[in-house]
């Protein structure tokens, strides 16, 4: 089986399974939309009021309960557990952050240890 993450537009989250191996949604009762994003696919309704979730990998906003379920090429159902999640998204705060690193920054905050 195969984990999938529902955010609920209260900010809660909960983490589902599914048997199914490639994305149809019509495995997925619970939605009747998707967009398919390149790692993702996100499943939604057409609801009135606005989810509080944020994703990272997009600037869509949704007006209801989001499914979000990793994919590989094909459509191929990666299982997605909250921890996962949770590790993607430090792993591209810390990339994002050392990316803006500025070389006279790390000098600056370490000049005390650095020796020229």
């Amino acid at each position: 089986m195969k984990s999938y993450l529902i955010f609920l537009k209260n900010g809660e989250i909960q983490e589902k399974k599914t048997n199914a191996n490639i994305f149809d949604i019509s495995h997925f009762k619970e939605f009747t939309l998707f967009k398919v994003y390149r790692d993702f696919i996100v499943m939604y309704n057409e609801d009135s009021g606005l989810n509080l979730t944020i994703l990272n990998f997009t600037i869509d906003r949704y007006n209801s309960d989001i499914g979000l379920i990793k994919i590989e090429n094909n459509l191929n159902i990666k299982s997605l557990t909250l921890n996962n999640y949770v590790k993607l998204l430090e792993k591209e705060k810390y990339e994002t952050h050392e990316e803006d690193t500025d070389v006279l920054d790390i000098i600056k905050h370490y000049k005390d240890i650095i020796s020229f």
